[in-house]
């Protein structure tokens, strides 16, 4: 598996799911500033966060199709509400 990632497709993916960068990068197990450096281009992730990422991602596409997220219900979730839902639905996924 290669070491690149298409950060664009990431950061589209992050909105659509109403996750903030810091809420992203903590699913991914990063601190904030580091993702936000790889999502600028200033640094690149090692295998293991990327690795990490399309597993999450992939998971992200599955919440999104099989719950329709963002649903109504969501949209009105206050942002930790709403994370922790989705986590709930992350560890389901597992």
């Amino acid at each position: 598996m290669t070491n690149t990632m298409d950060f664009a497709v990431v950061e589209r993916l992050r909105k659509h799911m109403l996750l903030p960068s810091k809420d992203f990068a903590a699913i991914v197990g990063v601190s904030r500033q580091t993702y936000h450096t790889w999502v600028k281009g200033v640094s690149t992730p090692r295998a293991k966060h990327v690795d990490e990422m399309r597993q999450v991602m992939r998971k992200l596409v599955v919440i999104m199709r099989e719950h329709a997220w963002p649903s109504s219900e969501v949209l009105v979730m206050e942002p930790a509400e709403r994370l922790e839902h989705l986590q709930g639905l992350l560890t389901q996924a597992e």
